[in-house]
């Protein structure tokens, strides 16, 4: 539920309690919800199944729009090596993860769409690319089957 305050700003409150932080009502990095953590299973099905269709079915709203980035850091350290960060959000519920220093499956290649810069821990930048996206891995997973 959300309570309007005269400040025209949104303070979220769940249960009856307020969560401790005030969204700010038009900015794009407080539209995500992430602390849903069911989203990463969206990877799972990356793995396991053979067809893909994309978007990804959301396994929070259960709608065809997830989506998942991958970007491999050079880095010269030994323990670095291959490892890079994963972003999985949703474009209907907002819900969204990203998790860093993974190690990358092998059939993932660099991109030229997407800047270093616009890459942040919400995916404002990937969600308005996200049919670039969902092209780029399309491609990576038809090539990886061949």
């Amino acid at each position: 539920m959300w309570r309007r305050r005269p400040d025209r700003m949104k303070t979220a409150v769940l249960g009856g309690q307020k969560e401790g932080r005030i969204l700010r009502k038009k900015s794009a990095y407080y539209q995500w919800d992430d602390s849903r953590d069911e989203i990463l299973n969206v990877l799972d099905e990356l793995e396991e199944k053979k067809e893909i269709g994309f978007p990804l079915p959301c396994p929070v709203c259960h709608r065809k729009s997830a989506h998942i980035y991958m970007r491999r850091w050079e880095s010269d350290f030994c323990w670095d090596h291959g490892r890079g960060t994963i972003w999985v959000w949703c474009s209907s519920c907002r819900a969204c993860q990203h998790i860093s220093r993974v190690v990358l499956p092998d059939w993932w290649e660099a991109d030229d769409f997407m800047e270093e810069s616009e890459l942040t821990s919400h995916p404002v930048y990937l969600e308005a690319k996200s049919a670039v996206v969902d092209a780029h891995l399309k491609k990576l997973l038809e090539r990886r089957k061949k």
